[in-house]
């Protein structure tokens, strides 16, 4: 696993970002599991609607409910980058032996913005590497 590989924090970084180049190089054309900025705001549309955040709030200061956060992000939709996405690009789910990458728990995969990866990357890099770890930020 990536966060076990016997590297330098550096050279652990470098093949993460290989692996993203691979994921994204991979043909979207047929993919049929699509998790876009709309589908998610629909999602979200749909749980509230239901019922199903009832009682819950966001976890932010900018928005007391999830309706005006829900208003916010209709308003503001940003233009996406659609390629293929692990989904779920954490340490754990990479691994890594000499020069080659390979991936697990790809159940999440699918066309998703570019950055989707990146962000769960960086995050688990945190998660594994500081909070877990004896790395400094």
């Amino acid at each position: 696993m990536a966060f076990a590989a016997e590297m330098t924090q550096e050279e652990i970084s470098a093949k993460l970002a290989e692996g993203l180049k691979l994921l994204r190089n991979a043909d979207v054309s047929g993919c049929p599991c699509r998790r876009t900025f709309l589908s998610a705001l629909e999602e979200a549309k749909r749980r509230m609607d239901d019922g199903t955040l009832r009682g819950l709030s966001p976890q932010t200061e900018e928005f007391a409910d999830f309706e005006s956060l829900y208003a916010y992000l209709e308003a503001n939709i940003p233009e996406e980058e659609l390629v293929f996405s692990h989904g779920d690009y954490c340490l754990p789910n990479v691994f890594l032996s000499g020069e080659k990458i390979g991936f697990v728990d790809l159940g999440s995969a699918g066309v998703m913005d570019k950055d989707y990866d990146v962000f769960m990357c960086l995050w688990s890099m945190r998660y594994n590497f500081v909070t877990l770890g004896s790395m400094s930020e």
